[in-house]
């Protein structure tokens, strides 16, 4: 591979495949860490940050229980109303952290 730039496994290389909802004991088996909780600062939601499996952080939100009382976590990003303002500032975030792009 050229250009010193590793690529991310996929989830099939991981092993991790996750039907959404997933409980807390699933997203540990699939290699996901809890980093915290917080308040999304655009929609006042309660948040908890996961580290994935893939190195990087995903805001999750707790899916309100179901019958069967166990908890499950969905990804925020699925109901955040500025979810694609997020993505976006992410985004420009990385691109400003690589080298050659104009630092």
């Amino acid at each position: 591979m050229s250009g010193g730039r590793k690529s991310q496994p996929q989830p099939e290389e991981l092993g991790v495949t996750l039907e959404w909802p997933a409980t807390g004991a699933e997203l540990r088996a699939a290699g996901y860490r809890s980093r915290g909780r917080a308040q999304c600062a655009s929609c006042g939601a309660a948040i908890v940050w996961a580290l994935t499996p893939y190195g990087r952080l995903m805001p999750m939100e707790r899916v309100p229980d179901v019958d069967d009382g166990v908890q499950r976590f969905r990804s925020h990003f699925a109901t955040c109303v500025d979810a694609a303002a997020h993505r976006v500032a992410a985004a420009k975030r990385v691109n400003r952290r690589r080298p050659g792009r104009g630092r």
